[in-house]
């Protein structure tokens, strides 16, 4: 590679930001110096090849972090929502029926009239809703 190449090879990764100000000039003053152009490139290639890689990583972990703040920021958002405390409070009144419904102190008879009415509130949480409690 000519002096000419590698000052331009040199110039571009300055340009792109992988070498800083001081490492290019201390390149360029070893290009000019007559050192071995192949010796050169390896030296600015290795840490280029480093920069690459640990940039890769920086990114996907950066994207999952913005992936995972992004659902918080939805899950939360979707929970505060008026339909969703509504539809958390009717399934709540179902589980406490149902709980009602278990108790041993309950005549048979008022246990069936309760379980119809924990299936009534079922029947209806399914209409409103659109699925089971």
């Amino acid at each position: 590679m000519s002096v000419a190449d590698e000052l331009d090879k040199l110039a571009s990764l300055k340009e792109r930001g992988l070498l800083s100000r001081e490492e290019f000039e201390s390149q360029k003053r070893r290009v000019l110096s007559g050192g071995a152009p192949s010796q050169t490139s390896n030296q600015v290639e290795a840490p280029v090849a480093e920069q690459k890689k640990g940039g890769g990583v920086l990114k996907v972990f950066l994207v999952l972090a913005a992936l995972v703040a992004a659902f918080l920021i939805y899950g939360a958002t979707v929970a505060n929502t008026p339909e969703a405390k509504a539809r958390m409070a009717a399934q709540d009144a179902i589980s406490l029926c149902w709980k009602e419904q278990e108790r041993k102190s309950l005549t048979p008879g008022a246990q069936r009239f309760v379980a119809g009415a924990c299936e009534k509130m079922e029947a209806d949480y399914r209409a409103k809703y659109g699925r089971n409690p």
